[in-house]
């Protein structure tokens, strides 16, 4: 009966603080679905949202491009786009990329032109 009550507890409050598994899943999928778009290895630059103070969109997407490296967007080869990123005016990090690919939920990866 206690352990019921644990698993029945812990499930309740996974549902109430928690319900991020779901969220990190979908987002390691769609960043996973990515790396067809990138190369093999090496670091890749990242674009943060604007005021981002969750971690888990970068953290999953760390997680799903593995042994990929992610860091700040700055003369990267490849940049990775999460969605919400970037204002539909554009974002000046972007000035000498173009997009590969398709979006992948609102993902994109952009390659640097020169």
């Amino acid at each position: 009966m206690v352990g019921w009550c644990l698993v029945s507890g812990a499930a309740s409050l996974r549902a109430a603080f928690g319900g991020g598994d779901d969220e990190r899943a979908r987002l390691e999928r769609e960043f996973h679905a990515l790396a067809p778009l990138l190369p093999p290895r090496g670091t890749i630059g990242y674009v943060h949202p604007p005021g981002a103070a969750d971690s888990t969109t970068i953290h999953a997407a760390q997680y799903a491009l593995v042994p990929r490296v992610l860091t700040s967007a700055a003369g990267k080869e490849f940049v990775i786009v999460p969605r919400g990123a970037v204002s539909s005016g554009g974002d000046s990090t972007l000035a000498h990329y173009a997009p590969v690919g398709r979006p992948v939920g609102g993902h994109r990866v952009y390659r640097r032109t020169r």
